[in-house]
Order: C-alpha cells, then sequence, then structure tokens
C-alpha cells in the first residue's frame, strides 16, 4: 500500500484559504499551474512561486501601505545603479545581460580575452574602476558592439531596462515597493551583494522578514496583489 506525500502548496493554499485570504480552486497538473480566487479576480500561479506569493500576500494583506520610507544605505547604491548608473557602470549592466542571456560564465569570459577569472570578475565589480577599451574588449568576445562617445552609449544588446537580469530585476521591483510604501527594503545594501544574495530582508509594517531569492519574484507578485495589482510572474 502506497501512499502519496502531501503537496505542500495545496496545504498552504488551503491554510490562506481558511483564514478568508483567497479560493484555492484547482492543481492544472499538466502546466503545474495553481489556480486561485483573491477579491472575485482568477489568478494562475506557477508551481515554483506559490509559497512565496502567499506569504507575500499574506503579509501585505496585514498591513496597509505606509508612507514612503526614505532613501537610506540599504537602498542608496541600489538606486544609484539600478537607476541612474554611470557610463561604466551601465556597461557592466549590459555585459552581465549578455553573460547571462548567452550563459556564460566568468571563467568562459576570462579564456576568451586572455584574462584571469580574478580580473575579470573585479571588472564587473560595481563601483570598481573599469577601462571602457576594457568593456569593449569583453562586448566583442560575446559578440556585441557599442560605441562609446561624448558621454552616449549604444548599447550591446537590444533596447530595454535591466528585466533580463533576474537579481536587478528583483531589485528593481522591490526598491518600487519600497517608494509606495509597500515594503521597505532593509538588505543587503550593497549592490555587489545583493547581486549575489541568498536571501533578502524586507519589511512590511512592523514585521520583518527574511526571504529567499529563489521566492521573491512571488513574495513581492504577492505584495502587490494585496494592492490590488496584478504582476506576471516568470516561468
Amino acid at each position: 500500500m502506497s501512499s502519496s506525500k502531501p503537496d505542500k502548496r495545496v496545504l498552504t493554499l488551503r491554510d490562506a484559504e481558511t483564514d478568508g485570504l483567497l479560493t484555492y480552486v484547482r492543481h492544472d497538473r499538466a502546466g503545474d499551474l495553481y489556480e486561485v480566487q483573491v477579491d472575485g479576480r482568477q489568478l494562475m500561479l506557477p508551481g515554483k512561486h506559490v509559497l512565496g506569493w502567499v506569504a507575500g500576500y499574506t503579509a501585505g494583506r496585514r498591513h496597509p501601505a505606509t508612507a514612503p520610507a526614505p532613501d537610506d544605505v540599504a537602498t542608496g547604491e541600489l538606486r544609484r545603479v539600478l537607476h541612474h548608473p554611470g557610463l561604466a557602470d551601465l556597461c557592466r549592466l549590459r555585459l552581465l545581460e549578455a553573460l547571462h542571456t548567452d550563459g556564460v560564465t566568468i571563467y568562459e569570459l576570462a579564456a576568451r580575452v586572455s584574462h584571469t577569472k580574478k580580473t575579470v570578475g573585479k571588472a564587473l565589480r560595481f563601483g570598481e574602476w573599469f577601462n571602457l577599451a576594457t568593456a569593449d574588449e569583453y562586448a566583442q568576445a560575446l559578440g556585441r558592439q557599442w560605441q562609446v562617445g561624448l558621454g552616449t552609449i549604444g548599447e550591446p544588446m537590444p533596447a530595454g531596462d535591466t528585466q533580463a537580469l533576474p537579481w536587478a530585476r528583483r531589485l528593481r521591483l522591490s526598491l518600487d515597493q519600497h517608494d509606495r510604501g509597500w515594503i521597505r527594503y532593509l538588505g543587503p545594501a550593497s549592490i555587489n551583494r545583493a547581486r549575489d544574495a541568498q536571501r533578502y530582508q524586507v519589511q512590511v509594517g512592523p514585521d520583518e522578514h527574511t526571504v529567499a531569492a529563489g521566492d521573491v519574484d512571488g513574495w513581492l507578485a504577492g505584495v502587490a496583489a494585496a494592492h490590488d495589482e496584478i504582476l506576471s510572474l516568470p516561468s
């Protein structure tokens, strides 16, 4: 006689239903989507985001929006790099996008340009000095081209912001919700640490939360849903 392990995501949704937060409808096993109804709206949650979404939605429902927190040490550097990058940091963002999009590691890029991994890694750290000739060399090694002149930079990738970078997307969304008073981003404060962080610290109302990096997309989408805004979730 065999027994199947209970689906933790279904149990979590049932608990939220018991608390009056939502109505759980069904699990579409073919697409691994969980259908829920929230305030009359139908949502299909990808399985990997369910636990984070419910946690964020619960936190957002418990505490209404507050006055936006002022910029502080936790948000100042992130905003400088992600919203108003200088030329060197803009080069880094575009190169990191190319690495992520192409699935190229720093080891592989180092081999292509005959530099050490340490040299390449340091060059791609925000705030470090970055020779623009080196940026051009790295771009060419990744099959990209750009032009630099009079403060204008042509992008080595298709036009757009940093949505292609998961860590940058998460941090930009965190800053947006911070500015709207839905959450307060507490850290990591360093853009370089935040880029590689496994966990983020946020506050909703008086409650502090530690959110695993893999749960951040779902968690922030849950907070947004608590404020009647529906965000699409990456599959």
